[in-house]
């Protein structure tokens, strides 16, 4: 709590990019952009990305 509003948010955001990294680095080389976008958001959200987006 003896963080700023700003500072927490900050961290946040630092904390998200480096899962981001992390779960990228994880999937398989060779995926089209489109099935990296898909298979990233599974493995975030633990849902699959819904077809029409």
């Amino acid at each position: 709590m003896a963080l700023s509003g700003a500072e927490r948010f900050r961290m946040g955001v630092e904390m998200f990019d480096a899962a981001r990294r992390m779960v990228l680095a994880s999937l398989p080389a060779g995926l089209t952009e489109t099935e990296r976008k898909r298979r990233f958001f599974d493995r975030l959200y633990g849902m699959p990305l819904p077809m029409r987006v």
